[in-house]
């Protein structure tokens, strides 16, 4: 039979053991692949419904090869630049990927303010690689109730890398297949 501390210093030192037993039980399940890759794409999506553009940059990982996975969006830079308010001047939000990215993505939501953008979505399968990268099988669809400017056809079973950055658990998207999209100019 256990017996329990009959002084408080004993509870108080009990009741810590069992709350860091908890929180380390709660942060293993969060680790889990099983749960953070849906999450990832839960984030995009929540990102999408709030027409938050950085967050839709921040599930993206910091090595995400803008250029390569959005060739049709970024050979056209200097368009792309022009048409967000920064031809012939230095803007350096602008100069960068990450940054025109963000400010195209700023200018698509506020397009879509009265008509909202939403993604959804569908996890299918995913396998983990020897490098720790996670390669994910996913459906998307990302509609607006009266259409979008910038047209981005459905995916089905689409190919996305996901790898870990920093201390915490979250997964970011590191690639994908090609993704076709219509872009308005």
């Amino acid at each position: 039979m256990v017996r329990l501390p009959r002084t408080t210093a004993g509870r108080g030192l009990l009741a810590a053991v069992l709350l860091a037993v908890m929180l380390g039980g709660w942060c293993l399940y969060q680790r889990r692949n099983a749960v953070q890759v849906p999450a990832t794409f839960a984030r995009l999506a929540e990102a999408f419904a709030d027409n938050d553009a950085a967050a839709v940059i921040g599930a993206l990982h910091p090595d995400y090869a803008w250029d390569r996975q959005w060739p049709t969006v970024f050979s056209h830079q200097d368009e792309l630049r022009a048409m967000l308010g920064g031809g012939g001047r230095t803007d350096s939000e602008l100069d960068r990927p990450r940054g025109l990215a963000k400010a195209g993505i700023r200018q698509w939501f506020l397009l879509h303010t009265l008509n909202r953008l939403e993604l959804r979505w569908t996890v299918h399968d995913y396998t983990v690689a020897n490098d720790g990268s996670i390669t994910a099988l996913v459906d998307l669809d990302l509609t607006a109730a009266n259409g979008s400017t910038v047209k981005v056809e459905p995916l089905r079973r689409h190919r996305f890398i996901l790898a870990g950055y920093g201390l915490g658990p979250k997964l970011r998207i590191l690639s994908h297949d090609p993704i076709p999209v219509q872009m308005p100019f």
